[in-house]
């Protein structure tokens, strides 16, 4: 159904060909209750219109009316297109915005990894970043600065390359449990150069996940503190030290001693003796008075390095006031021996003292001694003991030393002066050889004899070897002594030899020191060849304790006197930790059974059978035996019947002088039992 567009005629419209069927139609909807609808046409130009029916209720009229399509939709196009080109606008707007923004992003984040390129390589702090195995993966300019190493040198590698060699396996395994668990850690650290020399670094070291929280990376920012290390060194050396001498001070000293006591827990026994000497400058202030501060500084400083001159590293040297110096003592083997050092301390201080001035000046020092006695004591107490016998010994007169203890100061003077007069006893020929014959048990015969040094005192008189003996042991006159009693025995020997007497041989007693030696078997080998004494009538008789404390260097030095010719007996056997092994590699000629198994052989049965498991002992080992201390025929009589060899003691024949046992050739023997 098709109507034609009115034509439009002094502005009404005018309808041209309008078909019947089209308004018929709408009539016919009109009938049926239509009050209003649309028809779709095209008019003769073919242009879309629309036909509207629309029914009016009074008056009771159909108007219909027709109107081209393009006038309805054009404004709506038009509206459409306005609301597309805005939107379109608002679009292209808000694209321009985000790609601003975005660029904005990118131009900051560029700008920021600028930023943070430039922290990474201008920073005064190394930094190191590794892969998750530690394999160095990059290293800022820094780090290359302090470390000394150029980034190709460790990239690839691990920061083990760093170690100092300063911290232990522990410190690094406590330091990687830390990261493990709370993923950062921090502290000092000490890493070595590339030039090999040491750092000191406070180094910060964390980890760094991924959005699963597996690790990817560790980074480590570290800074040189060694200027600060040394400042605390410094800070530290200035607070325990006398900023003149370089001596420990007050404070130092106190730390020292506290360390020592808190070693003993018990009063010192030999070998551990601790003491405190306190060594004051007699009338210093004349000496600054008269020759100035500068001199007086001078002669703290001289003073200082004299005191520390043969210390041990387990003594302490410190200057607690103007011209009081203190001096720890530790381990001495007699409390006796503090006095013997006081008394050097005394004596070099006293020799003359050059100075820069070209002045020679002698000091007298005056020196105060405390020794521990009382575990419980404190550091300060045992010092302020050594303060109180300085000022004692200052009242009684200056230049001496005094001990807190006065019973110490008598007994410490008694001891020095025997070291005194053994060393002129020595210088002047004092000691003479005894001799103690050894009797064959079978047959009563003096076959050999025990050389036993004896010492005449011109004014003490006999001097009993139980008093000398140990004191040249412990401050080394035991060897020069040994040396004498050699000499003399085998020169004496020799006469014997030369005035027809019978051979015996002769037994010299050889101290665990001088077994010591390395020369030892020289100088027998020179005393040998110097007297024309036979090697084979030369028995040396060692203990058995110094056999152990040098077991292996003895052994050596006795297959070697035993090769030429030297008899070798081993005293005292019993009293020490006897063993088997040694005395089946030991090249010896003899045993000796102690003097104490003797005294109790006939009334104790633990002497008794001691004393026969040695004799059988030895016999199986191919060693003769011979029993000291023999002093009652029933004791002779019980070691006969054992089979012993050999016996010497008093039922003979005490020691005796060289003339005197030359004339004793029979002694009695079992058979006169």
């Amino acid at each position: 159904m098709y109507v034609q567009t009115p034509m439009t005629i002094n502005g009404l419209p005018q309808f041209q060909n309008v078909p019947l069927d089209a308004y018929r139609y709408l009539i016919s909807q009109q009938q049926k209750g239509l009050t209003q609808g649309q028809m779709a046409c095209k008019n003769g130009a073919q242009d879309e219109v629309l036909l509207y029916c629309n029914v009016l209720e009074s008056p009771r009229w159909s108007v219909l009316s027709q109107v081209e399509k393009s006038a309805i939709l054009q404004p709506v196009l038009l509206r459409t297109l306005v609301v597309t080109f805005l939107f379109s606008m608002v679009l292209f707007a808000l694209g321009a915005w985000l790609y601003q923004r975005s660029k904005s992003k990118q131009r900051k984040m560029l700008d920021g990894l600028q930023v943070a390129a430039m922290v990474f390589d201008q920073t005064n702090e190394g930094i190191m970043l590794t892969d998750s195995h530690s394999n160095i993966q990059m290293v800022n300019k820094a780090f290359s600065r302090l470390l000394g190493y150029q980034a190709s040198e460790v990239l690839g590698k691990t920061p083990a390359l760093l170690f100092s060699g300063r911290h232990d396996k522990a410190f690094y395994a406590d330091m990687w449990s830390t990261i493990n668990q709370t993923g950062q850690w921090q502290g000092e650290i000490w890493n070595r150069k590339q030039d090999g020399s040491l750092i000191a670094e406070w180094l910060s070291i964390s980890s760094l996940t991924d959005s699963q929280g597996k690790v990817t990376h560790y980074i480590g920012v570290f800074a040189d503190i060694s200027k600060l290390k040394n400042s605390e060194k410094q800070l530290d050396y200035v607070s325990h030290h006398d900023p003149l001498t370089g001596l420990a001070n007050r404070r130092l000293l106190i730390i020292h001693l506290q360390q020592a006591l808190s070693h003993y827990t018990r009063p010192p026994q030999h070998g551990e003796h601790l003491a405190v000497l306190t060594v004051d400058i007699d009338r210093f202030k004349t000496i600054n008075d008269s020759y100035g501060q500068g001199l007086g500084d001078e002669v703290l400083i001289k003073l200082a390095g004299m005191m520390q001159m043969n210390r041990r590293k387990i003594d302490t040297v410190a200057r607690i006031a103007g011209n009081e110096f203190v001096l720890v003592l530790c381990e001495l083997q007699q409390p006796e021996d503090a006095a013997r050092i006081a008394s050097l301390l005394i004596s070099k201080l006293a020799e003359p003292l050059k100075l820069s001035n070209g002045m020679e000046l002698s000091l007298s020092v005056t020196i105060g001694i405390s020794l521990l006695q009382d575990p419980a004591i404190s550091a300060e107490q045992l010092v302020q003991q050594a303060d109180t016998a300085l000022y004692q010994a200052k009242q009684e007169g200056r230049g001496g030393f005094l001990f807190f203890d006065h019973s110490m100061t008598r007994k410490a003077q008694e001891r020095l002066m025997m070291e005194s007069h053994l060393k002129q006893a020595l210088a002047h020929d004092q000691f003479e050889v005894y001799y103690q014959p050894q009797v064959d048990l079978i047959t009563g015969e003096v076959i050999s004899a025990e050389a036993l040094v004896r010492w005449h005192h011109p004014e003490l008189g006999m001097i009993s070897p139980s008093q000398f003996i140990p004191i040249c042991e412990e401050i080394g006159l035991i060897i020069p002594l040994g040396d004498v009693v050699l000499n003399k025995v085998l020169t004496q020997g020799a006469q014997w030899l030369k005035q027809g007497q019978p051979k015996r041989v002769l037994a010299v007693n050889v101290a665990a020191l001088q077994w010591q030696q390395s020369d030892y078997v020289d100088k027998v080998k020179a005393a040998l060849k110097t007297s024309g004494y036979p090697a084979e009538l030369l028995e040396l008789e060692l203990t058995e304790s110094g056999l152990i404390r040098h077991e292996e260097q003895a052994i050596v030095a006795m297959q070697t006197l035993r090769e030429l010719g030297v008899k070798i007996a081993l005293d005292d056997f019993g009293t020490g930790y006897s063993s088997l092994v040694y005395l089946r590699n030991l090249p010896l000629s003899k045993l000796k059974i102690d003097k104490q198994f003797i005294d109790e052989v006939v009334t104790n049965l633990n002497s008794q059978q001691l004393a026969k498991v040695i004799i059988s002992m030895a016999h199986s080992l191919g060693f003769q035996v011979i029993a000291e201390g023999v002093e009652h025929p029933d004791q002779l009589a019980w070691l006969a019947n054992q089979g012993c060899n050999i016996y010497q003691g008093f039922l003979c024949s005490p020691p005796v002088r060289a003339q005197d046992f030359i004339v004793i050739n029979q002694c009695q023997s079992s058979h006169n039992l």
